[in-house]
């Protein structure tokens, strides 16, 4: 295969970058979002909750000019990852308010369901 037709190929690439010890900031996430535009895949930043050390990880699918991005919130746990929304927007803020909000919630073993919120 041809390093073009690697490049434009259907298989998708998630770019990971390197773990925070805090939850991003909206500043944060906008080059996160920038990355995914640039890069037209995924990208996937990683972070600690400082108060609580959980891990997560946020990911977003860059939008087009007629779709809104695509955004994961993803909590790392004993059982492996298990994926606590999936929101599409292109409001920034927005999605890192979530992210701060949702990061700080307590782990409830008993519920493993991912879930899409509605604004």
């Amino acid at each position: 295969m041809s390093l073009a037709a690697n490049r434009s190929s259907k298989i998708t690439q998630i770019i990971v970058l390197y773990k925070m010890g805090s939850v991003p900031s909206t500043e944060d996430l906008k080059y996160v979002l920038s990355e995914a535009i640039k890069a037209r895949k995924p990208v996937e930043l990683p972070f600690k909750q400082a108060d609580n050390a959980q891990e997560f990880a946020v990911r977003v699918h860059a939008g087009t000019a007629t779709t809104a991005s695509k955004w994961t919130l993803v909590r790392f746990d004993d059982h492996g990852t298990t994926t606590l929304w999936t929101k599409e927007s292109n409001e920034v803020p927005v999605i890192q308010s979530k992210i701060r909000v949702d990061s700080t919630q307590p782990i409830d073993s008993s519920s493993h369901d991912s879930a899409t919120f509605h604004l």
